[in-house]
Protein backbone atom coordinates (compact mmCIF):
# COMPACT_ATOMS: atom_id res chain seq x y z
CA UNK A 1 0.00 0.00 0.00
CA UNK A 2 2.45 2.93 -1.30
CA UNK A 3 1.66 5.76 1.13
CA UNK A 4 3.82 8.83 0.89
CA UNK A 5 3.31 12.59 2.24
CA UNK A 6 -0.19 14.49 2.51
CA UNK A 7 0.59 17.20 -0.64
CA UNK A 8 -2.37 19.51 -0.75
CA UNK A 9 -5.58 21.10 1.39
CA UNK A 10 -8.00 18.81 -0.95
CA UNK A 11 -6.70 15.52 0.35
CA UNK A 12 -7.45 16.47 4.05
CA UNK A 13 -10.73 16.90 3.51
CA UNK A 14 -11.98 13.68 3.94
CA UNK A 15 -10.37 14.13 7.06
CA UNK A 16 -12.95 14.55 9.84
CA UNK A 17 -13.36 17.20 13.14
CA UNK A 18 -10.99 20.10 13.62
CA UNK A 19 -8.83 21.36 15.65
CA UNK A 20 -4.58 21.65 15.34
CA UNK A 21 -1.68 19.44 15.93
CA UNK A 22 0.19 20.95 18.67
CA UNK A 23 4.21 19.51 18.83
CA UNK A 24 4.11 19.57 22.44
CA UNK A 25 1.15 17.00 22.48
CA UNK A 26 1.16 14.84 25.57
CA UNK A 27 1.04 11.09 24.91
CA UNK A 28 -2.08 9.91 23.97
CA UNK A 29 -4.42 8.29 26.27
CA UNK A 30 -6.52 5.50 26.35
CA UNK A 31 -9.49 4.37 27.88
CA UNK A 32 -7.88 3.05 30.74
CA UNK A 33 -6.03 5.99 31.41
CA UNK A 34 -2.63 4.10 30.10
CA UNK A 35 -0.54 6.31 27.53
CA UNK A 36 0.31 4.15 24.33
CA UNK A 37 4.19 4.25 25.69
CA UNK A 38 3.31 1.93 29.04
CA UNK A 39 1.35 -0.74 26.47
CA UNK A 40 3.81 -3.15 25.09
CA UNK A 41 6.91 -1.42 24.36
CA UNK A 42 8.29 -4.03 22.72
CA UNK A 43 5.55 -4.54 20.56
CA UNK A 44 6.60 -3.78 16.78
CA UNK A 45 2.67 -3.49 16.24
CA UNK A 46 2.70 -0.98 18.77
CA UNK A 47 5.88 0.50 17.36
CA UNK A 48 4.18 0.40 13.62
CA UNK A 49 0.71 2.46 15.51
CA UNK A 50 3.00 5.01 16.94
CA UNK A 51 4.81 5.51 13.60
CA UNK A 52 1.28 5.68 11.30
CA UNK A 53 0.37 8.40 13.82
CA UNK A 54 3.50 10.56 14.12
CA UNK A 55 3.17 10.44 10.54
CA UNK A 56 -0.09 11.42 9.95
CA UNK A 57 0.56 13.81 12.40
CA UNK A 58 3.46 15.61 11.11
CA UNK A 59 2.50 15.63 7.54
CA UNK A 60 -0.92 17.68 8.69
CA UNK A 61 1.42 19.85 10.75
CA UNK A 62 3.40 20.75 7.52
CA UNK A 63 0.59 21.04 5.35
CA UNK A 64 -0.58 23.71 7.96
CA UNK A 65 -4.17 22.67 8.05
CA UNK A 66 -6.16 22.06 10.66
CA UNK A 67 -7.15 18.02 11.70
CA UNK A 68 -9.17 16.19 14.01
CA UNK A 69 -8.71 16.12 18.13
CA UNK A 70 -9.99 12.95 18.00
CA UNK A 71 -6.22 11.77 18.65
CA UNK A 72 -6.90 10.01 21.65
CA UNK A 73 -10.24 8.01 20.15
CA UNK A 74 -7.88 7.15 16.86
CA UNK A 75 -5.12 5.89 18.48
CA UNK A 76 -7.26 3.32 20.72
CA UNK A 77 -8.53 2.02 17.37
CA UNK A 78 -5.01 1.61 16.20
CA UNK A 79 -4.17 -0.30 18.96
CA UNK A 80 -7.29 -1.98 19.29
CA UNK A 81 -6.80 -3.22 15.49
CA UNK A 82 -3.10 -4.06 15.72
CA UNK A 83 -3.72 -6.04 18.87
CA UNK A 84 -3.22 -10.02 17.73
CA UNK A 85 -5.74 -11.01 20.52
CA UNK A 86 -8.44 -8.39 19.20
CA UNK A 87 -11.11 -10.34 16.56
CA UNK A 88 -12.98 -8.30 13.93
CA UNK A 89 -16.24 -8.54 15.53
CA UNK A 90 -14.35 -6.99 18.62
CA UNK A 91 -13.80 -3.87 16.59
CA UNK A 92 -17.24 -3.79 14.92
CA UNK A 93 -16.53 -5.27 11.48
CA UNK A 94 -18.27 -8.32 11.25
CA UNK A 95 -16.58 -11.62 9.53
CA UNK A 96 -17.33 -11.45 5.89
CA UNK A 97 -20.50 -9.21 5.50
CA UNK A 98 -20.58 -9.36 2.01
CA UNK A 99 -20.27 -13.27 2.21
CA UNK A 100 -23.41 -13.28 4.07
CA UNK A 101 -25.09 -10.61 2.42
CA UNK A 102 -24.42 -12.56 -0.78
CA UNK A 103 -26.06 -16.11 0.30
CA UNK A 104 -29.22 -14.19 1.05
CA UNK A 105 -28.74 -12.88 -2.53
CA UNK A 106 -28.87 -16.26 -3.95
CA UNK A 107 -25.90 -15.41 -5.65
CA UNK A 108 -26.62 -18.51 -8.63
CA UNK A 109 -23.06 -20.27 -8.10
CA UNK A 110 -23.56 -21.85 -11.94
CA UNK A 111 -23.43 -18.09 -13.60
CA UNK A 112 -22.03 -15.82 -10.72
CA UNK A 113 -20.69 -13.88 -13.51
CA UNK A 114 -23.25 -13.20 -15.20
CA UNK A 115 -25.67 -12.68 -12.44
CA UNK A 116 -22.88 -9.35 -10.72
CA UNK A 117 -22.39 -8.36 -14.48
CA UNK A 118 -26.26 -7.31 -14.57
CA UNK A 119 -26.04 -6.45 -10.94
CA UNK A 120 -26.64 -2.43 -10.85
CA UNK A 121 -25.54 -2.09 -7.81
CA UNK A 122 -21.88 -2.56 -8.32
CA UNK A 123 -19.32 -2.17 -11.35
CA UNK A 124 -18.80 -5.79 -11.61
CA UNK A 125 -19.28 -5.70 -15.30
CA UNK A 126 -16.78 -2.86 -15.99
CA UNK A 127 -14.02 -4.85 -14.48
CA UNK A 128 -11.08 -6.65 -16.67
CA UNK A 129 -10.77 -10.21 -15.95
CA UNK A 130 -7.36 -9.86 -13.88
CA UNK A 131 -9.32 -7.18 -11.76
CA UNK A 132 -12.11 -9.69 -10.20
CA UNK A 133 -12.18 -12.17 -7.33
CA UNK A 134 -12.47 -15.95 -8.40
CA UNK A 135 -12.41 -19.32 -7.25
CA UNK A 136 -9.14 -21.41 -8.46
CA UNK A 137 -9.04 -25.50 -8.82
CA UNK A 138 -5.77 -26.57 -8.54
CA UNK A 139 -4.31 -29.36 -10.47
CA UNK A 140 -8.00 -29.52 -11.67
CA UNK A 141 -7.96 -32.86 -13.53
CA UNK A 142 -6.33 -35.19 -11.00
CA UNK A 143 -9.44 -36.93 -10.45
CA UNK A 144 -9.01 -39.24 -13.52
CA UNK A 145 -5.25 -40.61 -11.79
CA UNK A 146 -7.61 -43.67 -10.32
CA UNK A 147 -4.88 -46.53 -11.22
CA UNK A 148 -2.07 -44.57 -10.21
CA UNK A 149 0.58 -45.69 -7.62
CA UNK A 150 0.61 -42.47 -6.76
CA UNK A 151 -2.74 -41.74 -6.59
CA UNK A 152 -2.79 -41.25 -2.80
CA UNK A 153 -0.47 -38.26 -3.25
CA UNK A 154 -1.47 -37.25 -6.44
CA UNK A 155 -5.24 -36.69 -6.12
CA UNK A 156 -6.36 -33.32 -5.16
CA UNK A 157 -10.02 -33.14 -6.30
CA UNK A 158 -12.38 -35.97 -6.59
CA UNK A 159 -15.23 -34.30 -9.17
CA UNK A 160 -14.81 -33.93 -12.20
CA UNK A 161 -13.95 -30.80 -14.54
CA UNK A 162 -17.45 -29.98 -15.55
CA UNK A 163 -18.84 -30.40 -11.78
CA UNK A 164 -16.21 -28.04 -10.86
CA UNK A 165 -17.52 -25.70 -13.05
CA UNK A 166 -20.85 -25.82 -11.75
CA UNK A 167 -19.70 -25.15 -8.42
CA UNK A 168 -18.00 -22.02 -9.72
CA UNK A 169 -15.04 -22.69 -10.02
CA UNK A 170 -14.10 -19.75 -12.84
CA UNK A 171 -10.39 -20.80 -12.98
CA UNK A 172 -8.51 -24.12 -13.91
CA UNK A 173 -4.80 -25.42 -13.96
CA UNK A 174 -4.62 -28.23 -15.82
CA UNK A 175 -1.80 -30.52 -16.99
CA UNK A 176 -1.10 -32.42 -20.07
CA UNK A 177 1.52 -34.38 -21.30
CA UNK A 178 2.15 -36.85 -23.79
CA UNK A 179 4.34 -40.14 -23.32
CA UNK A 180 8.14 -40.04 -25.80
CA UNK A 181 6.94 -41.27 -29.79
CA UNK A 182 2.85 -40.83 -28.58
CA UNK A 183 0.32 -38.64 -29.44
CA UNK A 184 -2.24 -39.79 -26.44
CA UNK A 185 -2.65 -37.00 -24.37
CA UNK A 186 -2.68 -38.14 -20.38
CA UNK A 187 -3.39 -35.28 -17.53
CA UNK A 188 -0.33 -35.74 -15.26
CA UNK A 189 0.70 -34.57 -11.60
CA UNK A 190 4.67 -34.98 -10.95
CA UNK A 191 5.19 -38.64 -11.99
CA UNK A 192 1.47 -39.37 -12.08
CA UNK A 193 -0.56 -39.73 -15.25
CA UNK A 194 -4.59 -40.47 -16.38
CA UNK A 195 -5.10 -43.04 -19.14
CA UNK A 196 -4.54 -42.42 -22.68
CA UNK A 197 -8.59 -41.48 -24.06
CA UNK A 198 -9.24 -39.46 -20.52
CA UNK A 199 -8.48 -36.08 -21.84
CA UNK A 200 -9.87 -36.21 -24.84
CA UNK A 201 -13.21 -37.39 -23.39
CA UNK A 202 -13.18 -35.03 -20.41
CA UNK A 203 -12.14 -32.03 -21.90
CA UNK A 204 -15.03 -32.28 -24.48
CA UNK A 205 -17.67 -32.61 -22.08
CA UNK A 206 -15.91 -29.36 -20.05
CA UNK A 207 -15.39 -27.11 -22.93
CA UNK A 208 -19.48 -28.01 -24.08
CA UNK A 209 -20.37 -26.57 -20.38
CA UNK A 210 -18.39 -23.85 -20.91
CA UNK A 211 -19.78 -23.06 -24.50
CA UNK A 212 -23.29 -23.51 -22.87
CA UNK A 213 -23.14 -20.48 -20.28
CA UNK A 214 -22.56 -16.82 -20.42
CA UNK A 215 -19.32 -17.07 -18.31
CA UNK A 216 -15.75 -16.77 -18.48
CA UNK A 217 -13.13 -19.37 -17.69
CA UNK A 218 -10.03 -18.72 -17.14
CA UNK A 219 -7.62 -22.21 -17.63
CA UNK A 220 -4.02 -22.33 -17.08
CA UNK A 221 -2.72 -25.50 -19.83
CA UNK A 222 0.62 -26.96 -18.76
CA UNK A 223 2.50 -29.08 -20.93
CA UNK A 224 5.19 -31.48 -20.88
CA UNK A 225 6.83 -29.96 -23.73
CA UNK A 226 6.42 -28.65 -27.65
CA UNK A 227 4.52 -32.22 -28.50
CA UNK A 228 2.26 -31.92 -25.64
CA UNK A 229 0.81 -28.81 -26.93
CA UNK A 230 0.69 -29.23 -30.55
CA UNK A 231 -1.38 -32.26 -30.04
CA UNK A 232 -3.48 -30.53 -27.66
CA UNK A 233 -4.26 -27.74 -30.29
CA UNK A 234 -4.94 -30.54 -33.05
CA UNK A 235 -6.79 -32.77 -31.16
CA UNK A 236 -9.07 -30.47 -28.61
CA UNK A 237 -9.04 -26.78 -29.93
CA UNK A 238 -11.98 -27.32 -32.18
CA UNK A 239 -13.41 -24.38 -33.98
CA UNK A 240 -16.36 -23.22 -31.83
CA UNK A 241 -13.65 -23.93 -29.03
CA UNK A 242 -11.19 -21.11 -30.61
CA UNK A 243 -14.22 -18.87 -31.47
CA UNK A 244 -14.75 -18.22 -28.13
CA UNK A 245 -11.51 -17.20 -26.64
CA UNK A 246 -10.28 -14.30 -25.71
CA UNK A 247 -6.81 -12.90 -27.32
CA UNK A 248 -3.87 -11.44 -25.58
CA UNK A 249 -5.20 -8.06 -26.54
CA UNK A 250 -9.10 -8.94 -25.80
CA UNK A 251 -8.26 -9.79 -22.27
CA UNK A 252 -5.71 -6.39 -21.75
CA UNK A 253 -8.32 -4.24 -23.06
CA UNK A 254 -12.05 -5.31 -22.65
CA UNK A 255 -13.89 -5.59 -19.43
CA UNK A 256 -15.98 -8.60 -18.24
CA UNK A 257 -19.32 -7.24 -19.64
CA UNK A 258 -17.40 -6.87 -23.19
CA UNK A 259 -16.33 -10.19 -23.42
CA UNK A 260 -19.39 -11.55 -22.48
CA UNK A 261 -21.41 -9.74 -25.35
CA UNK A 262 -18.86 -10.81 -27.45
CA UNK A 263 -19.20 -14.31 -26.89
CA UNK A 264 -15.62 -14.90 -25.78
CA UNK A 265 -15.73 -16.98 -22.69
CA UNK A 266 -12.72 -18.59 -22.62
CA UNK A 267 -9.26 -16.88 -21.53
CA UNK A 268 -5.86 -19.58 -21.80
CA UNK A 269 -2.79 -19.05 -20.49
CA UNK A 270 0.15 -20.94 -21.40
CA UNK A 271 3.06 -22.70 -19.54
CA UNK A 272 5.74 -25.56 -20.40
CA UNK A 273 4.81 -25.54 -23.97
CA UNK A 274 5.29 -24.59 -27.39
CA UNK A 275 5.32 -20.58 -28.08
CA UNK A 276 2.26 -19.20 -27.13
CA UNK A 277 -0.15 -17.74 -30.48
CA UNK A 278 -2.37 -15.39 -31.14
CA UNK A 279 -4.79 -16.85 -28.51
CA UNK A 280 -2.91 -17.64 -26.31
CA UNK A 281 -0.59 -15.99 -22.97
CA UNK A 282 1.67 -16.84 -21.47
CA UNK A 283 1.50 -17.77 -18.66
CA UNK A 284 4.70 -16.87 -16.05
CA UNK A 285 5.05 -13.50 -17.60
CA UNK A 286 1.49 -12.78 -17.24
CA UNK A 287 0.45 -13.91 -13.98
CA UNK A 288 2.36 -13.31 -10.25
CA UNK A 289 1.86 -15.70 -7.15
CA UNK A 290 3.87 -18.05 -5.33
CA UNK A 291 3.52 -21.64 -4.49
CA UNK A 292 4.82 -21.88 -0.80
CA UNK A 293 5.52 -25.34 -0.77
CA UNK A 294 5.10 -25.98 3.08
CA UNK A 295 2.94 -27.93 5.33
CA UNK A 296 3.46 -25.12 7.35
CA UNK A 297 0.30 -23.11 8.20
CA UNK A 298 2.12 -19.88 9.32
CA UNK A 299 4.37 -20.36 6.03
CA UNK A 300 1.41 -20.96 4.21
CA UNK A 301 -0.40 -17.69 6.13
CA UNK A 302 3.00 -15.67 5.27
CA UNK A 303 3.25 -16.51 1.32
CA UNK A 304 -0.58 -15.58 0.79
CA UNK A 305 -0.47 -12.61 2.60
CA UNK A 306 2.99 -10.99 0.48
CA UNK A 307 1.25 -12.03 -2.68
CA UNK A 308 -1.95 -10.40 -2.00
CA UNK A 309 -0.31 -7.63 -0.75
CA UNK A 310 1.97 -7.25 -3.58
CA UNK A 311 0.30 -3.78 -5.59
CA UNK A 312 3.02 -3.19 -7.46
CA UNK A 313 2.46 -1.28 -10.44
CA UNK A 314 4.32 -3.98 -13.25
CA UNK A 315 1.62 -6.86 -12.04
CA UNK A 316 -1.48 -4.61 -12.51
CA UNK A 317 -2.41 -6.05 -15.50
CA UNK A 318 -0.95 -9.91 -14.50
CA UNK A 319 -3.54 -12.28 -13.08
CA UNK A 320 -3.06 -12.59 -9.75
CA UNK A 321 -3.06 -15.90 -8.19
CA UNK A 322 -2.85 -17.04 -4.27
CA UNK A 323 -1.97 -20.60 -3.80
CA UNK A 324 -3.63 -22.19 -0.65
CA UNK A 325 -2.74 -26.08 -1.25
CA UNK A 326 -0.47 -27.54 1.38
CA UNK A 327 1.63 -30.61 -0.63
CA UNK A 328 0.81 -34.01 0.68
CA UNK A 329 4.84 -35.53 0.40
CA UNK A 330 7.16 -33.01 1.66
CA UNK A 331 7.41 -32.84 5.72
CA UNK A 332 9.31 -35.53 7.85
CA UNK A 333 7.91 -39.27 9.78
CA UNK A 334 4.94 -39.91 9.35
CA UNK A 335 2.89 -37.41 8.10
CA UNK A 336 5.02 -36.81 5.10
CA UNK A 337 3.42 -38.89 3.00
CA UNK A 338 0.02 -37.72 4.34
CA UNK A 339 -2.47 -38.16 0.98
CA UNK A 340 -3.44 -34.59 -0.80
CA UNK A 341 -7.11 -34.77 0.27
CA UNK A 342 -6.59 -35.80 3.93
CA UNK A 343 -3.86 -32.42 4.18
CA UNK A 344 -7.25 -30.28 2.86
CA UNK A 345 -9.46 -31.52 5.27
CA UNK A 346 -7.25 -30.94 8.27
CA UNK A 347 -9.25 -28.23 10.32
CA UNK A 348 -5.65 -26.13 10.60
CA UNK A 349 -5.67 -26.03 6.73
CA UNK A 350 -8.63 -25.13 6.46
CA UNK A 351 -8.48 -22.53 9.11
CA UNK A 352 -5.77 -20.63 7.10
CA UNK A 353 -7.30 -20.26 4.13
CA UNK A 354 -10.93 -19.36 5.63
CA UNK A 355 -9.16 -16.63 7.25
CA UNK A 356 -7.59 -15.31 4.73
CA UNK A 357 -10.92 -14.81 2.47
CA UNK A 358 -12.75 -13.21 5.95
CA UNK A 359 -9.88 -10.90 6.55
CA UNK A 360 -9.86 -10.06 2.90
CA UNK A 361 -13.81 -9.22 2.81
CA UNK A 362 -13.21 -7.12 6.93
CA UNK A 363 -10.68 -5.07 5.10
CA UNK A 364 -12.85 -4.43 1.79
CA UNK A 365 -15.78 -3.45 4.02
CA UNK A 366 -14.08 -1.21 6.33
CA UNK A 367 -12.25 0.76 3.34
CA UNK A 368 -15.78 0.99 2.34
CA UNK A 369 -17.65 1.93 5.19
CA UNK A 370 -15.11 3.49 7.78
CA UNK A 371 -13.56 6.63 7.71
CA UNK A 372 -10.44 7.48 5.70
CA UNK A 373 -7.79 6.78 8.68
CA UNK A 374 -9.90 4.03 9.97
CA UNK A 375 -9.78 2.51 6.14
CA UNK A 376 -5.71 3.08 6.60
CA UNK A 377 -5.52 0.89 9.67
CA UNK A 378 -8.52 -1.65 9.37
CA UNK A 379 -7.09 -2.16 5.52
CA UNK A 380 -3.63 -2.78 6.67
CA UNK A 381 -4.09 -5.09 9.63
CA UNK A 382 -6.64 -7.34 7.74
CA UNK A 383 -4.54 -8.02 4.77
CA UNK A 384 -1.02 -7.92 7.59
CA UNK A 385 0.50 -5.62 5.44
CA UNK A 386 2.34 -3.42 8.89
CA UNK A 387 5.78 -3.01 6.90
CA UNK A 388 3.86 -1.20 4.15
CA UNK A 389 2.50 1.66 5.85
CA UNK A 390 5.76 2.29 8.01
CA UNK A 391 6.62 4.85 5.18
CA UNK A 392 5.00 8.29 4.53
CA UNK A 393 1.35 9.08 4.93
CA UNK A 394 -0.70 9.80 0.82
CA UNK A 395 -4.31 10.14 0.66
CA UNK A 396 -4.43 11.64 -2.54
CA UNK A 397 -2.89 8.70 -5.12
CA UNK A 398 -5.51 6.50 -4.96
CA UNK A 399 -8.30 5.34 -2.41
CA UNK A 400 -8.12 3.26 0.26
CA UNK A 401 -11.08 0.97 -1.39
CA UNK A 402 -9.13 1.41 -4.99
CA UNK A 403 -5.92 -0.02 -2.89
CA UNK A 404 -7.81 -2.55 -0.85
CA UNK A 405 -9.60 -4.37 -4.23
CA UNK A 406 -6.01 -4.34 -6.23
CA UNK A 407 -5.03 -6.35 -2.81
CA UNK A 408 -7.87 -8.84 -2.69
CA UNK A 409 -8.56 -9.42 -6.21
CA UNK A 410 -7.05 -12.63 -8.33
CA UNK A 411 -7.83 -16.14 -8.34
CA UNK A 412 -7.68 -17.98 -4.75
CA UNK A 413 -6.60 -21.53 -5.75
CA UNK A 414 -8.08 -24.81 -3.97
CA UNK A 415 -7.94 -28.57 -3.65
CA UNK A 416 -10.76 -31.07 -3.12
CA UNK A 417 -13.58 -28.10 -4.49
CA UNK A 418 -17.02 -29.66 -3.36
CA UNK A 419 -15.76 -31.95 -0.70
CA UNK A 420 -18.58 -30.48 1.63
CA UNK A 421 -20.79 -27.86 2.43
CA UNK A 422 -18.05 -25.39 4.19
CA UNK A 423 -15.89 -25.78 0.94
CA UNK A 424 -18.88 -24.78 -1.01
CA UNK A 425 -19.56 -21.77 1.59
CA UNK A 426 -16.00 -20.55 1.23
CA UNK A 427 -16.35 -20.83 -3.16
CA UNK A 428 -19.30 -18.54 -2.23
CA UNK A 429 -17.51 -15.93 -0.39
CA UNK A 430 -14.78 -15.85 -2.59
CA UNK A 431 -17.62 -15.00 -5.79
CA UNK A 432 -18.78 -12.31 -2.75
CA UNK A 433 -15.52 -10.15 -3.38
CA UNK A 434 -16.69 -8.85 -6.49
CA UNK A 435 -19.51 -7.12 -5.27
CA UNK A 436 -17.82 -4.32 -3.67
Amino acid sequence: MAISPVQSQSNLSQLQGTGSVSQNEKPAQLDNGKSVSTLNKNSSETKVAESILSRIKTSLSNANSSTFDGTTNILRKVITLLNPMTTAKNHGVEKANIGQTSKQSDIPMTNWMEHLAKDKSIDFGSRKITEISMPGSHDAATYTMKNSLLQKHSVTHTLDLKQQFDLGTRYFDIRVKTNPASENLRFFHGPAQSDKGVVNQEMDKFFSAVLERDEITVIKFQFNGKNAHDAFRAQILNDSIRDAIASPEDIETKSVSELMAEGKKIVIYTKDGDKPNELEQDYKSNSFGKWAKTRSEEKLKAEMDRVRSNIDETNSSKLKIIQTNQPAIVGSGSSRFDSVLSVDNKLSSRAVVNNFVDRSHNAIDAATTADPVEQILKSAQSLSNLDKLDQEIDFSDKTILETTREMTRGVISLDNIGADEEKNDLMLDIVALNRY
